[in-house]
């Protein structure tokens, strides 16, 4: 069951990954590294502006 959303981790099984070469195949086959997580466009904009309200604030 997903838990708030989040996917399932990879395992790593180095046994299925070295067995012999069968229908062609790699003997070795590697996932894709997971992408970077990029933060939304409004999380920036919530940063500028508490970000100039404190350099007002302070000036």
């Amino acid at each position: 069951m997903k838990v708030f959303n989040r996917k399932k981790h990879r395992t790593f099984d180095l046994a299925y990954r070295l067995h012999g070469t069968k229908d062609g195949k790699k003997r070795i086959e590697f996932d894709r590294l997971p992408r970077k997580k990029m933060r939304s466009v409004w999380w920036y904009f919530f940063l500028f502006i508490v970000a100039y309200t404190l350099y007002q604030y302070l000036r």
